[in-house]
């Protein structure tokens, strides 16, 4: 039986490239992401909503920017929301 999935192409040419490298096909990667899914070896929403834009938990983000507010600055940055602005840049 084949089902589709939808997915953009970048990250479909991206998986096919690793997948090739590592003597697996797409399907397979499919099946094994599903399958991992399915049975509790994966959890996509508390990793998500864990993960802030800049890719960091929002637990380490928040401590970053807390520290970083009770420094003395030097440098081209001027305050924490500076150096926020250029990491997540």
């Amino acid at each position: 039986m084949n089902t589709s999935i939808a997915i953009d192409k970048k990250t479909k040419l991206k998986a096919e490239k690793r997948a090739k490298e590592e003597g697996l096909s797409i399907s397979t990667i499919v099946r094994i992401f599903l399958n991992d899914y399915a049975n509790g070896k994966i959890n996509i929403g508390t990793q998500v909503s864990a993960i802030s834009e800049s890719g960091f938990s929002n637990e380490f983000e928040d401590e970053v920017l807390e520290s970083l507010s009770n420094m003395d600055l030097e440098g081209p940055f001027k305050s924490s929301k500076d150096i926020a602005k250029y990491l997540n840049s």
